[in-house]
């Protein structure tokens, strides 16, 4: 009788548990969205990225360079076919309803890849419920919103690769080419699709990226293609050292912060020396940082490829080491791009049929975001939880590879 009353209270505890949870965790993006708001007040600075976009695209149509500005922060940095997504918006004459229709698409793209993601792995949504609160709630999607940013679309590339990767993959490497033209960063996805030898969806992914390109050379001319690589070189060699940056060599370079100040002095006196002359090390050190994690990055994803492919293993962990190695190896990164953590943690949750210890993991990763931006370290945990979690993976893989190897090799 006792078993069977816990077995009955269970459910209603875990449900105790989950709205507590999201308590803190709606409470805390609020506070940090608040805080952003404090420091880019609406609605004077409401859309202050995609006015930065629509700058460039007037400039291209008028035959000018869209990458004149050259400055972080203030100078349009996108491939020149991204410009063709912000025209398709200039349609809408009326700026506040072109303002609320991006912001209707961002959010029924979100809330159609919370769907996607729990269909393709058969999980009804009296389970899965509380994924939409999570992310209409995240912080970096609601700075997103804020200021008019568009990774939320190529996050809906890269989600259309994944989930029609099998049954539709010429619309698969239609998601893909979308998503690529809007941000460099996933053609990461390229290693993915290879060693889950996709080869359509990877041909198609070029026709795409060739097709919308040479629509960018029609409808702009040659300047912006021509432009481009200058802007794009002279991005890679940029490090924005602040504590609004979200890079790693920005978070590890903070010795002259406040923050840094603060945390000091909860430090013994005797280890203090060290600890300062090693983040010395970082402030100044940050070029050599920046290259080593690079290096990393490109080295873990290239043995997490290897892997899936000799042994086939299942294409989720690759995908998810390539995501958030996507997400935290850039010199250039900021809060709002945090929002390309949910795709890989949702799908990690759905492919384990709901684990406990995966989600409690990936609920964990999500609140750090939340908190971690102006309660803690300003997002220093960000990119511990994102290595951590991008080792586990590797870990798996490994450990399935040494056992799938062991039952190779035993004696018939």
């Amino acid at each position: 009788m006792n078993l069977l009353k816990s077995k009955m209270n269970a459910p209603i505890t875990l449900q105790i548990l989950i709205g507590l949870y999201l308590f803190i965790y709606l409470a805390s993006g609020i506070y940090t969205e608040i805080k952003l708001i404090t420091l880019k007040p609406l609605p004077e600075d409401l859309f202050q990225d995609y006015r930065i976009y629509q700058r460039a695209l007037n400039d291209a149509l008028q035959g000018d360079n869209p990458y004149e500005i050259q400055k972080i922060g203030s100078g349009f940095l996108y491939a020149p076919p991204a410009l063709l997504l912000i025209d398709f918006f200039q349609v809408i004459k009326n700026p506040d309803i072109q303002k609320a229709i991006f912001i209707t698409i961002n959010i029924a793209f979100l809330m159609f890849m919370v769907y996607g993601i729990a269909d393709y792995y058969g999980l009804k949504t009296q389970k899965v419920w509380y994924w939409y609160i999570l992310c209409l709630g995240f912080a970096p999607f609601l700075e997103l919103l804020h200021i008019g940013q568009i990774n939320v679309i190529t996050m809906f590339g890269i989600f259309m690769m994944f989930v029609l990767v099998k049954k539709a993959p010429y619309l698969s490497g239609l998601g893909l080419g979308m998503a690529v033209i809007t941000k460099v960063t996933p053609v990461f996805f390229m290693g993915y699709l290879l060693v889950n030898r996709k080869f359509k969806v990877i041909i198609t992914t070029f026709i795409v990226f060739a097709i919308v390109t040479g629509l960018a050379i029609l409808r702009y001319g040659l300047t912006p293609i021509l432009e481009y690589p200058k802007t794009f070189l002279w991005l890679l060699n940029q490090f924005h050292l602040t504590t609004n940056s979200q890079s790693l060599v920005a978070k590890l370079a903070i010795a002259n912060t406040v923050q840094f100040e603060r945390a000091l002095a909860l430090v013994p006196e005797l280890v203090k020396p060290s600890i300062i002359g090693l983040f010395t090390f970082f402030t100044n050190q940050y070029i050599l940082i920046q290259r080593i994690l690079t290096i990393y990055i490109v080295v873990v994803i290239a043995i997490s490829c290897i892997l899936t492919y000799i042994k086939k293993l299942p294409g989720e962990p690759l995908f998810v080491v390539t995501a958030l190695g996507m997400m935290i190896s850039p010199n250039i990164a900021w809060y709002h791009h945090y929002v390309f953590i949910l795709l890989p943690l949702l799908i990690w949750m759905g492919w384990s049929g709901l684990n406990w210890r995966v989600v409690s993991w990936c609920l964990l990763g999500l609140l750090i975001v939340q908190l971690d931006r102006r309660l803690l370290t300003s997002g220093l945990l960000i990119h511990v939880f994102s290595h951590i979690t991008i080792l586990t993976m590797l870990y798996w893989q490994v450990r399935q590879f040494l056992a799938r190897r062991i039952i190779d090799t035993a004696p018939e």
